[in-house]
């Protein structure tokens, strides 16, 4: 299993920057959801190419069930 590491940086006029490595897909946006809810409003998401990388089927079913969806 790879490490997953969240980095922030904060900018002086206080816009926070959030980089997620070691996850890809829904699993990144699950792991920082709760933060970025804590922080405020999120203005944008650039997603990197591994989170378009392909789950395991297993995977892909467990973050359909797990999706809020309304």
């Amino acid at each position: 299993m790879s490490q997953t590491t969240i980095r922030f940086l904060i900018a002086q006029d206080g816009t926070v920057d959030e980089e997620v490595h070691g996850l890809t897909g829904y699993s990144c946006d699950k792991l920082t959801k709760p933060i970025e809810n804590a922080l405020g409003t999120v203005v944008n998401h650039i997603h990197t190419p591994d989170y378009f990388k392909t789950l395991p089927q297993s995977e892909r079913l467990e973050n359909i069930e797990d999706h809020d969806w309304l």
